[in-house]
């Protein structure tokens, strides 16, 4: 109780206790008190509540769990950007009487279930299934890889490497994305870029692996087993320290709250922008292998090496962009990567030696792995309430991973024709993607504007 106010003690000495305009003043007099100190164990609360926060943030728990998330996108879209380098292999040898277009739909499929199980994954990640993901995630990855060193048929393939491989990376590629943001807020974006960046690496080793392996004469079979023990041996170090931050099954915000997002406009022209973004954004990596091996731009010794150069560039992409992100806003960032992005694509069709195929790998790379570590920045940096933050990553992979789905086979289609159609595709999509995030950034600008001078 607070102390009574001298006024109170001035009405008292003057008015009787049984005179009902003293008991109704001093009921008020102990109404306002009660309510002031509802206010103050509030405020209290909050404020200990962001200092606890403001502690933990950035600390070594917090880099511990981006390590974690290092090893999840190192399984799951680390192993997809190097479907490439197997599709290479595919067409001169187990596949060869399938046509490019057919072999793209096993890479889509597990691309298009990776990004499309998001809408599952981001609900349970935000309840708490954490560990649950990781553990199915890892078991079915590795699963994958396994049946896929038996396999010699087309529809084996799709069910093994593209089916369950697709299905385990998209119980690791959700949570890799959304645990960074629980543990960091002043670098969140940095540090999201350092997570995302296993992506590119798995990207970089497995494909030189694959190869390498081949050459010494392992076999198809081995080959593929023994990138199936390297993933389950990471996958366990990465079960072993991951942490979700909160209560298991309390933290879940309503399903209302997170299909909110769909009635904001940034964030409508936002998962549209990934739709077009992630129909262009694959081709290089499932074509370029092809494109410099039937053009002989590249020396062969060098060939097997080309995705490679796309996941070099893409890990610096990873990691530069977000540190400005921090700087600035993840949106505007996000708007300038991907106009150089559909600029790059554009400028495939002037590639046509080996330093220019190199160069083009690195700066496209560049540009995409950009692309892939700002998605969920933006979505943080549009997102007022982030317990919701799961679900709305997960929502925004839906059209994403639709786009992926179709956007290589189209591409593969279209090659019947020449490269030039193909490499037109890839610009064009790419354009309209940069015209969607441009969108996105002139309405928060506008509504801003509009709101500041309503006040």
């Amino acid at each position: 109780m607070q102390p009574v106010a001298q006024d109170e003690f001035e009405i008292s000495s003057s008015s009787s206790p049984s005179d009902p305009e003293y008991l109704q003043k001093q009921a008020g007099a102990t109404e306002l008190s009660f309510s002031d100190r509802q206010q103050h164990d509030s405020n209290r609360l909050l404020t200990s509540t962001m200092i606890k926060g403001h502690q933990r943030d950035g600390d070594a728990s917090a880099w511990l769990q981006c390590l974690a998330a290092f090893f999840l996108m190192l399984n799951s879209f680390g192993l997809i950007n190097s479907y490439g380098t197997f599709q290479a292999f595919y067409e001169v040898e187990i596949l060869r009487s399938e046509s490019a277009s057919n072999l793209s739909w096993i890479g889509s499929l597990q691309t298009f279930l990776s990004l499309f199980g998001g809408i599952a994954a981001g609900p349970l990640f935000d309840r708490g299934y954490l560990r649950s993901l990781t553990c199915v995630g890892g078991f079915l990855v590795v699963l994958g890889m396994m049946l896929t060193s038996v396999c010699y048929s087309y529809w084996q393939f799709v069910l093994t490497q593209g089916l369950l491989v697709g299905l385990g990376c998209a119980c690791l590629f959700t949570p890799g994305m959304a645990i960074v943001p629980q543990y960091f807020t002043k670098n969140r974006n940095l540090a999201l870029g350092l997570a995302t960046s296993g992506a590119s690496l798995g990207g970089i080793l497995y494909p030189i692996m694959f190869n390498q392996l081949l050459q010494r004469g392992v076999g198809f079979g081995w080959s593929c087993r023994i990138l199936a023990f390297v993933i389950l041996g990471t996958m366990m170090f990465a079960v072993a320290i991951v942490r979700w931050r909160g209560k298991q099954g309390t933290a879940a915000a309503k399903p209302s709250g997170a299909l909110g997002a769909w009635k904001e406009p940034a964030y409508v022209m936002f998962t549209v922008c990934s739709f077009f973004g992630f129909m262009g954004i694959y081709v290089p990596f499932y074509y370029i292998q092809l494109y410099s091996f039937e053009l002989q731009y590249v020396d062969p010794s060098l060939l097997g090496y080309i995705v490679s150069f796309l996941s070099l560039g893409s890990l610096f992409g990873r990691l530069i962009p977000p540190y400005l992100a921090d700087m600035y806003d993840a949106l505007t960032v996000a708007v300038i990567v991907i106009l150089g992005l559909a600029v790059t694509g554009l400028c495939w069709i002037a590639v046509t030696s080996q330093a220019a195929i190199i160069a083009f790998c690195i700066l496209f790379g560049f540009f995409s792995g950009a692309f892939l570590a700002l998605g969920p920045a933006v979505v943080a940096y549009i997102t007022t309430d982030m317990s919701t933050f799961g679900a709305r990553v997960g929502m925004l992979l839906v059209p994403a991973s639709i786009g992926t789905l179709i956007g290589n086979p189209i591409a593969g289609a279209v090659l019947t024709k020449n490269w030039l159609a193909l490499q037109l595709f890839c610009g064009i999509v790419l354009i309209m993607s940069w015209m969607m995030a441009l969108g996105s950034k002139g309405y928060l600008t506008w509504t801003k504007r509009h709101h500041s001078e309503s006040l």
